[in-house]
């Protein structure tokens, strides 16, 4: 950190101060959303490089994210989707939605439901998934479904559960774990409702699946809920009520040491836990973690490290209108408090810290990551994620800093605000150069004339102009070691010349052979241009096959290919639904 004073040369008194921010990351993996593109962004940070990828098409907004890192180094991204099934809007639904990214961000499986409401006749909305991934590789996806009645202005609540397999495929479809049929509504203080759905996926291949359950009637009770099931779904311990007091307010679950699962809550102004086994049953009974009116204001989220030590985070407020900061605090391998409650005091904000998530680093530290908090007062809020490393003995290793900030006009950045927002990023990476090159296929028209162009593997469209055809050319580096004297090569088949590119390079071109001297790749890097090449009027089906190959130091040749195909293109209708 590194403060930057500009003063002005004509009157000595006038200047600003700027400070700037430098730190080396752990490794470690973010989802958000920000609001200058919509796409659901999936963000992987490591000391040799970071990347920024897109799960999504921009504008899509998803919701109530969250993220995992599974145990073959893939990762699972899951969010809610809202839309309208009729104009003006009197049904509207949200599905639960996932992605499955491997460990460099490239797509393992495309954006696939788990729940699909298109043919409901009332409004239903799954919100809030909650994943965990088991040993075995099996994924657990826990959310809340709510109904609304427009014609009786009604609501009903209920927890479901589904499971799937490391690919993504059903292993057992949505299950409604709690089976409320009651219907109620706020305006007549008849309400069940079930929010903060959590799940944890313990050692020896069990989820213990937990939510808060709230009522209204002759009173108000908040309590907490659990279930555990093994990872085909079947039942271990049945739906069983955890606290009693009517004035627990749910906020996490997360792993703890020997197959268990440590969950915290909000009481009475102090924040408290407890600590199940993957039977079910409690190995530390409901203890105050804060003691001190240090309590929950809205969101928690904790970590295991390696060592066997739990770091639990949650947001702190000391007034109703004083920010909320983040507390923190270190249990032992008993589960004892042994830090703590200690804040983790953030100067770059003037709203407070929000929606807190908590991952471990390879190196057995906790990775805290959060957003600002929303508030009229102040004069910039949810535009930034921030960043600590937490030590297991308490010591804050890097403090509190920004590290994205929205892009947009009028910034607006989200990310989970269940606890997660981040996860781990463990897998085992190329330790030199791996640089790797893919070519896309192209169509050409057979007359001549302008074509749609290539069709990618992701969807996206080159459009050629009159005569030529684009070839999709994408290129990185995976590797830790940074690759330098980058040189991509092609010679083009007899039949096609070179018309030009987008590399923004400036190739040597000697008769069919085309070269090009690119940047130098960090790791993660990748980058896309289209190679443009000339078409001659050849016969319908022509087929050139254009191959490329892609070189640097100390790394042996990657090859990839493509094909040009001289095609007769239809034109479809598009239909919007």
């Amino acid at each position: 950190m590194s403060p930057i004073i500009v003063q002005s040369s004509l009157d000595n008194t006038k200047q600003r101060i700027a400070t700037l921010q430098l730190g080396i990351p752990t490794r470690f993996a973010q989802v958000y959303v920000d609001s200058a593109d919509g796409a659901m962004s999936f963000y992987l940070a490591h000391p040799n490089g970071q990347t920024l990828k897109k799960a999504t098409s921009n504008n899509y907004s998803g919701s109530s994210m969250a993220v995992v890192e599974m145990p073959n180094g893939n990762f699972v991204y899951a969010w809610s989707k809202w839309r309208c099934l009729d104009s003006p809007c009197n049904i509207s639904i949200s599905d639960i939605e996932y992605t499955i990214l491997d460990r460099f961000g490239s797509t393992v499986r495309e954006v696939s439901k788990v729940t699909n409401n298109s043919s409901a006749t009332i409004s239903t909305s799954d919100w809030s998934p909650a994943v965990a991934v088991a040993p075995n590789g099996n994924i657990g996806v826990l959310w809340v479904r709510n109904l609304h009645n427009s014609n009786t202005n009604q609501d009903n609540s209920n927890v479901y559960f589904a499971i799937l397999d490391a690919s993504g495929n059903v292993v057992q479809s949505p299950t409604n774990l709690t089976n409320n049929t009651t219907w109620g509504s706020w305006e007549n203080f008849n309400m069940l409702s079930f929010s903060s759905p959590q799940v944890v996926a313990t050692g020896d291949n069990r989820f213990i699946l937990a939510w808060g359950q709230f009522q209204m009637g002759s009173g108000f009770s908040s309590n907490v809920w659990y279930v555990v099931r093994d990872t085909n779904g079947d039942s271990i311990m049945g739906v069983t009520q955890l606290t009693n007091d009517n004035n627990s307010t749910f906020r996490s679950a997360n792993s703890a040491a020997g197959n268990a699962a440590l969950l915290t809550w909000a009481r009475g102004g102090d924040t408290w836990y407890a600590v199940l086994n993957s039977s079910g049953t409690p190995v530390k009974t409901e203890t105050n973690l804060s003691a001190n009116g240090q309590g929950s204001y809205s969101s928690a989220d904790s970590v295991t490290l390696s060592d066997g030590k739990t770091v639990v985070v949650w947001n702190y407020r000391a007034t109703y209108y004083s920010k909320p900061q983040l507390s923190y605090a270190i249990l032992d391998e008993t589960y004892n408090r042994t830090v703590g409650p200690a804040l983790l005091y953030n100067p770059y904000t003037d709203s407070g810290d929000y929606d807190v998530s908590v991952a471990t680093d390879t190196a057995g530290r906790a990775v805290v990551t959060w957003r600002d908090y929303s508030s009229w007062r102040a004069s910039s809020y949810l535009s930034r994620l921030f960043y600590a490393l937490v030590g297991s003995n308490g010591s804050v290793l890097t403090q509190p800093m920004i590290f994205r900030t929205s892009q947009a006009a009028t910034p607006l950045i989200t990310t989970s605000y269940a606890g997660y927002g981040n996860t781990s990023y463990s897998s085992s990476l190329p330790v030199g150069v791996d640089n790797w090159i893919q070519v896309g296929n192209a169509v050409a028209p057979w007359t001549g004339t302008a074509s749609l162009g290539s069709q990618r593997q992701l969807g996206n469209i080159a459009r050629p102009s009159a005569g030529t055809s684009s070839i999709p050319i994408q290129r990185g580096n995976h590797g830790l070691t940074t690759a330098t004297s980058v040189v991509l090569t092609t010679t083009l088949p007899v039949g096609l010349t070179y018309n030009s590119d987008t590399s923004g390079s400036t190739p040597s071109v000697n008769g069919t052979t085309v070269t090009w001297n690119l940047p130098d790749m960090g790791f993660l890097s990748d980058s896309e241009f289209n190679l443009i090449v000339n078409v001659p009027n050849a016969p319908l089906g022509t087929r050139y096959t254009v191959n490329v190959g892609l070189s640097a130091a100390g790394a042996s040749t990657k090859t990839a290919s493509g094909d040009v195909v001289v095609s007769s293109l239809l034109y479809l209708p598009l239909i919007l639904r």
